[in-house]
């Protein structure tokens, strides 16, 4: 398969990541996929959260702005081609205003 992800295919972790952030914070899961032909990104997110507000950036990154525990989930790059598909899944837990103050 001529398709493949990088050994950056992700801004926080490794493939099949998990990460964690701060309720209100912004969300960058980035997904970077190389091949020719140039693969298209698409994003699968499983959350309870307004899938409206989630942006895809021109390099594949998904964005979601002011983190909501509604976010919490998991988000999946699918990375396709004439040659295959790829993806990887990244579970995002966030940190609400309670467990914030119990770590200070």
């Amino acid at each position: 398969m001529k398709s493949r992800f990088n050994d950056r295919a992700r801004h926080l972790k490794a493939a099949g990541a998990s990460a964690t952030i701060v309720k209100g914070a912004t969300l960058n899961i980035r997904c970077a996929a190389v091949g020719t032909p140039k693969p298209t990104i698409k994003w699968i997110v499983a959350t309870s959260g307004r899938q409206s507000r989630y942006t895809v950036l021109h390099d594949g990154t998904l964005e979601v702005p002011n983190a909501e525990l509604m976010d919490e989930g998991n988000y999946t790059c699918i990375a396709n081609n004439s040659y295959g598909t790829l993806n990887r899944t990244t579970t995002v837990s966030i940190l609400g205003k309670k467990l914030q103050q119990d770590l200070k």
